[in-house]
Protein backbone atom coordinates (compact mmCIF):
# COMPACT_ATOMS: atom_id res chain seq x y z
CA UNK A 1 0.00 0.00 0.00
CA UNK A 2 2.76 2.39 0.84
CA UNK A 3 4.67 1.49 -2.65
CA UNK A 4 1.15 2.27 -4.38
CA UNK A 5 1.07 5.85 -2.53
CA UNK A 6 4.81 6.77 -3.35
CA UNK A 7 4.07 5.66 -7.10
CA UNK A 8 1.08 7.92 -7.53
CA UNK A 9 2.58 10.83 -5.64
CA UNK A 10 5.50 10.35 -8.15
CA UNK A 11 3.57 10.38 -10.75
CA UNK A 12 1.54 13.22 -9.75
CA UNK A 13 5.18 14.84 -9.59
CA UNK A 14 5.95 14.16 -12.96
CA UNK A 15 2.54 15.38 -14.14
CA UNK A 16 3.13 18.36 -12.34
CA UNK A 17 6.54 19.24 -13.83
CA UNK A 18 5.49 17.93 -17.41
CA UNK A 19 2.03 20.57 -17.17
CA UNK A 20 4.78 23.33 -15.90
CA UNK A 21 7.36 22.77 -18.43
CA UNK A 22 4.75 22.58 -21.14
CA UNK A 23 2.78 26.06 -20.32
CA UNK A 24 3.34 28.81 -22.01
CA UNK A 25 4.78 31.87 -20.58
CA UNK A 26 5.68 33.64 -23.26
CA UNK A 27 4.02 37.07 -24.50
CA UNK A 28 3.05 37.86 -28.09
CA UNK A 29 4.75 40.10 -30.14
CA UNK A 30 3.77 43.10 -31.71
CA UNK A 31 6.05 44.76 -34.56
CA UNK A 32 4.90 48.52 -35.56
CA UNK A 33 5.47 49.44 -39.22
CA UNK A 34 6.28 53.42 -40.10
CA UNK A 35 8.28 53.83 -36.68
CA UNK A 36 7.05 54.74 -33.03
CA UNK A 37 7.02 58.79 -33.38
CA UNK A 38 4.84 60.33 -36.35
CA UNK A 39 3.77 63.97 -37.03
CA UNK A 40 0.30 64.18 -37.69
CA UNK A 41 -1.36 67.60 -39.24
CA UNK A 42 -4.38 68.81 -37.13
CA UNK A 43 -7.88 68.20 -38.39
CA UNK A 44 -6.84 65.25 -40.82
CA UNK A 45 -7.32 61.70 -40.63
CA UNK A 46 -5.26 59.55 -39.36
CA UNK A 47 -3.58 56.76 -41.34
CA UNK A 48 -2.72 53.60 -39.29
CA UNK A 49 1.03 52.80 -40.75
CA UNK A 50 0.43 49.21 -39.89
CA UNK A 51 1.70 46.43 -37.31
CA UNK A 52 2.22 42.80 -36.89
CA UNK A 53 1.49 40.40 -34.16
CA UNK A 54 2.99 37.37 -33.93
CA UNK A 55 2.73 33.98 -31.03
CA UNK A 56 4.92 31.26 -30.45
CA UNK A 57 1.68 29.24 -29.77
CA UNK A 58 -1.14 30.93 -31.04
CA UNK A 59 -1.87 31.06 -34.83
CA UNK A 60 -3.89 34.16 -34.53
CA UNK A 61 -3.26 37.07 -32.32
CA UNK A 62 -5.82 39.67 -32.33
CA UNK A 63 -4.84 43.60 -31.19
CA UNK A 64 -6.36 46.59 -29.42
CA UNK A 65 -5.76 50.13 -30.79
CA UNK A 66 -6.41 53.04 -28.63
CA UNK A 67 -7.77 56.37 -30.44
CA UNK A 68 -6.29 60.56 -30.05
CA UNK A 69 -7.99 63.72 -30.99
CA UNK A 70 -7.15 64.65 -34.36
CA UNK A 71 -8.22 67.54 -33.78
CA UNK A 72 -6.50 68.97 -31.05
CA UNK A 73 -2.82 70.00 -30.86
CA UNK A 74 -0.74 67.92 -28.89
CA UNK A 75 1.40 64.82 -27.93
CA UNK A 76 -0.47 61.69 -27.69
CA UNK A 77 0.34 57.79 -27.57
CA UNK A 78 -1.36 54.70 -29.16
CA UNK A 79 -1.15 51.84 -27.27
CA UNK A 80 -0.98 48.14 -29.30
CA UNK A 81 -1.76 45.58 -26.68
CA UNK A 82 -2.43 41.47 -27.45
CA UNK A 83 -3.24 38.84 -25.80
CA UNK A 84 -2.52 35.15 -26.33
CA UNK A 85 -4.75 32.13 -25.39
CA UNK A 86 -3.03 31.48 -21.80
CA UNK A 87 -3.46 35.38 -20.92
CA UNK A 88 0.15 36.58 -21.62
CA UNK A 89 0.21 40.14 -22.37
CA UNK A 90 1.91 42.45 -24.78
CA UNK A 91 1.98 46.37 -25.36
CA UNK A 92 4.00 48.91 -27.38
CA UNK A 93 3.43 52.31 -28.15
CA UNK A 94 3.57 54.81 -31.02
CA UNK A 95 4.15 58.29 -30.19
CA UNK A 96 1.53 60.84 -32.33
CA UNK A 97 2.07 64.50 -31.97
CA UNK A 98 -0.55 66.45 -33.59
CA UNK A 99 0.32 69.52 -34.89
CA UNK A 100 -0.87 73.13 -37.01
CA UNK A 101 0.94 73.63 -39.85
CA UNK A 102 1.26 77.50 -39.43
CA UNK A 103 3.07 76.73 -36.32
CA UNK A 104 5.98 76.51 -38.76
CA UNK A 105 6.91 79.66 -39.99
CA UNK A 106 3.60 82.17 -38.76
CA UNK A 107 3.71 81.23 -34.94
CA UNK A 108 6.63 83.86 -34.05
CA UNK A 109 7.07 87.61 -33.12
CA UNK A 110 5.83 90.48 -35.77
CA UNK A 111 7.21 93.77 -35.00
CA UNK A 112 5.18 96.90 -36.32
CA UNK A 113 3.15 99.39 -35.84
CA UNK A 114 -0.37 100.46 -36.08
CA UNK A 115 -2.65 103.06 -37.41
CA UNK A 116 -5.82 103.64 -35.19
CA UNK A 117 -8.11 105.50 -36.38
CA UNK A 118 -7.08 105.08 -39.81
CA UNK A 119 -5.81 108.15 -40.98
CA UNK A 120 -5.87 110.63 -39.11
CA UNK A 121 -4.15 109.11 -35.96
CA UNK A 122 -0.20 108.77 -35.39
CA UNK A 123 1.92 105.76 -36.25
CA UNK A 124 2.31 104.09 -33.38
CA UNK A 125 5.13 100.66 -33.20
CA UNK A 126 4.64 97.73 -31.24
CA UNK A 127 4.75 94.11 -30.98
CA UNK A 128 2.72 91.00 -31.63
CA UNK A 129 3.01 87.60 -30.41
CA UNK A 130 1.26 85.06 -33.38
CA UNK A 131 0.59 81.81 -32.46
CA UNK A 132 -1.06 78.67 -34.11
CA UNK A 133 -4.64 78.19 -32.77
CA UNK A 134 -4.92 74.74 -31.17
CA UNK A 135 -8.07 73.10 -32.72
CA UNK A 136 -8.03 74.36 -36.62
CA UNK A 137 -5.11 73.86 -38.91
CA UNK A 138 -3.93 76.96 -40.57
CA UNK A 139 -5.67 79.08 -38.06
CA UNK A 140 -2.90 81.72 -36.43
CA UNK A 141 -3.94 83.90 -33.29
CA UNK A 142 -2.85 87.28 -32.65
CA UNK A 143 -2.38 87.61 -29.29
CA UNK A 144 -1.98 91.55 -29.35
CA UNK A 145 -3.52 92.76 -32.22
CA UNK A 146 -2.85 96.80 -32.81
CA UNK A 147 -1.64 97.09 -29.27
CA UNK A 148 -4.90 96.12 -27.98
CA UNK A 149 -4.01 93.01 -25.86
CA UNK A 150 -6.94 91.51 -27.32
CA UNK A 151 -6.53 88.40 -29.65
CA UNK A 152 -7.88 88.12 -33.29
CA UNK A 153 -7.91 85.05 -35.68
CA UNK A 154 -7.40 84.40 -38.92
CA UNK A 155 -7.09 81.81 -41.68
CA UNK A 156 -4.04 81.42 -43.47
CA UNK A 157 -4.81 80.92 -47.18
CA UNK A 158 -1.99 79.28 -49.07
CA UNK A 159 -2.86 80.74 -52.86
CA UNK A 160 -3.79 83.56 -52.44
CA UNK A 161 -2.86 86.75 -55.06
CA UNK A 162 0.08 85.85 -57.13
CA UNK A 163 0.51 82.61 -55.35
CA UNK A 164 1.64 84.60 -52.30
CA UNK A 165 -0.30 83.25 -49.11
CA UNK A 166 -2.86 85.82 -47.24
CA UNK A 167 -4.61 85.88 -44.01
CA UNK A 168 -8.46 85.80 -44.06
CA UNK A 169 -10.03 87.00 -41.36
CA UNK A 170 -13.89 85.87 -40.37
CA UNK A 171 -16.17 88.62 -38.78
CA UNK A 172 -15.67 88.63 -35.03
CA UNK A 173 -15.33 90.17 -31.93
CA UNK A 174 -12.67 92.68 -30.39
CA UNK A 175 -13.14 94.14 -27.26
CA UNK A 176 -16.67 94.07 -27.12
CA UNK A 177 -16.68 95.58 -30.65
CA UNK A 178 -17.55 94.13 -34.04
CA UNK A 179 -14.31 93.41 -35.96
CA UNK A 180 -13.81 93.08 -40.03
CA UNK A 181 -10.80 92.75 -42.16
CA UNK A 182 -9.70 92.59 -45.89
CA UNK A 183 -7.70 89.82 -46.85
CA UNK A 184 -3.88 90.41 -45.52
CA UNK A 185 -1.15 89.32 -48.57
CA UNK A 186 1.71 87.56 -47.15
CA UNK A 187 4.88 89.20 -49.25
CA UNK A 188 8.80 89.00 -48.07
CA UNK A 189 7.63 88.58 -44.48
CA UNK A 190 5.45 91.58 -44.17
CA UNK A 191 2.43 91.26 -43.56
CA UNK A 192 -0.56 94.26 -43.74
CA UNK A 193 -4.29 94.03 -41.83
CA UNK A 194 -6.77 96.76 -43.12
CA UNK A 195 -9.66 96.24 -40.87
CA UNK A 196 -12.77 98.39 -38.92
CA UNK A 197 -13.38 97.96 -35.52
CA UNK A 198 -16.75 99.17 -34.35
CA UNK A 199 -16.98 101.81 -36.37
CA UNK A 200 -13.61 103.03 -36.99
CA UNK A 201 -11.19 102.33 -40.01
CA UNK A 202 -7.49 100.55 -39.04
CA UNK A 203 -4.07 99.56 -40.19
CA UNK A 204 -1.42 97.22 -39.05
CA UNK A 205 1.79 96.72 -41.09
CA UNK A 206 3.62 93.60 -39.18
CA UNK A 207 7.24 92.29 -39.85
CA UNK A 208 8.09 88.56 -39.18
CA UNK A 209 11.59 88.63 -36.56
Amino acid sequence: MKLKTTFLLGLALVGSIFLIACKDNTPPVIELAGGTSIMHVLNTEFVEPGYDAYDDKDDSISVSVTDFDVNTVGMYEITYSAQDAEGNMYETNRKISVYNEAKGYYASYWQGDYVFPYPGAAHVAYVDSVKAAPTVNMDIIFVNFAGSGAEVTGSVIREGVLNAPLVRFADQTVGGKAFTAKDALIRSGTITVEYTLGTDNGIVILEKQ
